[in-house]
């Protein structure tokens, strides 16, 4: 694997809010794009296409065996919530938020960070499909 310098964006959205949901990210080592996905999730709300966003990149950061890398999303929810500023009220939530802990217990080094939505331009045009 290359040793540039990994980050990976990842976004979630719902037509109508909730409705059907789609998600999208990339994983860039420097200024390459090294993977990309674009799925349809079936229903939801924009929140849970948010964590499944961020499921899904976790699970590919893992299998590509990235030791070190910065996760950025535009959900200040989800973003807050995994790094334990914000409770997690919903049952759902907590479930989808263990399933991505679960995941950072591979990752020796991964800092999420909350960017602004016109930061996050690629994994906002993946997921609206």
């Amino acid at each position: 694997m290359n040793t540039g310098i990994y980050r990976a964006y990842f976004d979630g959205s719902a037509s109508p809010n909730p409705g059907e949901i789609n998600i999208g990210g990339c994983i860039k080592n420097g200024d390459k794009n090294i993977f990309k996905f674009s799925k349809n999730m079936g229903r939801g709300t924009n929140s849970e296409a948010e964590y499944l966003a961020l499921i899904e990149v976790l699970g590919k950061i893992v299998s590509l065996k990235i030791r070190k890398i910065t996760v950025f999303g535009d959900s200040q929810l989800i973003i807050h919530q995994m790094n334990g500023v914000y409770k997690i009220k919903q049952d759902n939530m907590k479930y989808l938020s263990r399933q991505a802990k679960a995941l950072l217990t591979h990752i020796p080094e991964c800092t999420l960070s909350w960017i602004k939505r016109s930061k996050n331009k690629e994994a906002d045009a993946l997921s609206k499909g």
